[in-house]
């Protein structure tokens, strides 16, 4: 018997649904209570609240292993999407072991090599040929905009059903100009 409450997000969901800026854990909207304060620090304590209570209740782990920052709420390290397998939530309900929160427990699961090689790369870009011109000064170009979003995952046998290895890189670049006209 378990009385947990919560969702487990599966690969397919971390691999198929549209994420901006490829956090996963922006997926963490998908779980009834959980919100996204786009208002505030992302790395602040009340940037994802859970059922009312502050992000800094969350307690995250990677892989069983605490990952809570205690100073500011959120995940102390942050891992890049290519990296997570699964990961589950459980907002109410959930057994003493896991401890230091009363908002939320985010339990992320990352992905492993195997006995065949394997990986993946991605490439994001975002520029301002894209996008449009601002709608509040009439013919003016969309500001200068070069944001990259690099990517790669591999993982697979070192000592064949014995020995596996899985590691993954990602690099974002960007240059912006800044779209603000000073009053006259």
């Amino acid at each position: 018997n378990n009385a947990s409450t919560g969702l487990t997000v599966t690969p397919r969901q971390i691999s198929e649904l549209p994420v901006s800026g490829r956090n996963y854990l922006d997926l963490l909207q998908l779980v009834p209570g959980v919100t996204i304060n786009r208002q505030a620090d992302p790395k602040g304590d009340n940037a994802t609240p859970t059922l009312g209570e502050r992000g800094g209740n969350t307690n995250f782990f990677i892989d069983g292993h605490p990952n809570k920052d205690t100073v500011n709420g959120g995940p102390a390290a942050q891992f890049n999407q290519d990296t997570i397998a699964e990961f589950q939530v459980l907002t109410t309900g959930y057994k003493a072991e896991f401890g230091q929160a009363s908002g939320a427990i985010v339990n992320v699961i990352t992905k492993s090599g195997g006995n065949r090689f394997h990986g993946v790369g991605s490439l994001f870009l975002r520029n301002d040929s894209l996008d449009s011109s601002n709608s509040l000064t009439a013919n003016a170009p969309p500001p200068d905009l070069s944001r990259y979003d690099y990517s790669i995952a591999g993982g697979g046998p070192i000592i064949k059903d014995k020995f596996f290895f899985f590691a993954s890189a990602e690099r974002i670049t960007e240059n912006r100009q800044i779209d603000f006209t000073f009053p006259d």
